[in-house]
């Protein structure tokens, strides 16, 4: 595990829908899958979440960045405000 140089938070939308997604993907037997993806991301975001995925959009006015990334079959979409060193996830969703 790299070390932690981030605080990773998560928006209650977002905690929702990842548990929606562990559900669907024990239904559909992906359980394993989906768990070392997310756990792989949420790592990377602790780390250095500037090198992770791809910026979407630069919110200037509140210091933040937006950005996505995808660690199969997941997407993760998440806020870096690095004044604070704050990584904020957003939304995670389970590809098809």
């Amino acid at each position: 595990m790299p070390p932690v140089n981030y605080a990773v938070t998560q928006l209650g939308i977002a905690k929702d829908a990842f548990r929606a997604v562990l559900n669907r993907a024990a239904a559909e037997g992906r359980l394993p899958l989906v768990v070392a993806a997310a756990r792989y991301v949420l790592d990377e975001l602790a780390y250095d979440p500037t090198r992770l995925g791809e910026s979407r959009a630069r919110l200037e006015f509140l210091d933040q960045d937006y950005r996505i990334t995808f660690a199969l079959p997941l997407a993760f979409e998440f806020i870096i405000h690095e004044p604070t060193r704050t990584v904020t996830v957003v939304r995670v969703r389970l590809l098809d």
